[in-house]
């Protein structure tokens, strides 16, 4: 698992390093608690993506556990998939 955190956290940085403009919105914490989620089901619907499209749009929720892992999914929207 560590193998692959490095991995993404490598490409993450090799992304930011290509673009000149990227923003993270507002992030919402309840912070370290003593419960925990023995299991969870996630159900993501998206609205349509805005039109005209002019940049990209992303959703990228996240959940921390408690070895120090994320789990997240991510969805995307670009207006030039080869931008």
């Amino acid at each position: 698992m560590r193998g692959l955190r490095s991995l993404a956290s490598l490409t993450i940085l090799g992304l930011v390093n290509a673009q000149d403009n990227i923003v993270f919105g507002p992030a919402f914490s309840l912070g370290p608690t003593k419960s925990w989620i023995r299991e969870a089901t996630t159900t993501l619907v998206l609205p349509e993506a805005p039109s005209p499209q002019e940049d990209r749009l992303a959703l990228w929720p996240g959940m921390g556990t408690s070895g120090g892992d994320l789990i997240q999914a991510l969805a995307v929207s670009f207006s030039d998939p080869a931008s």
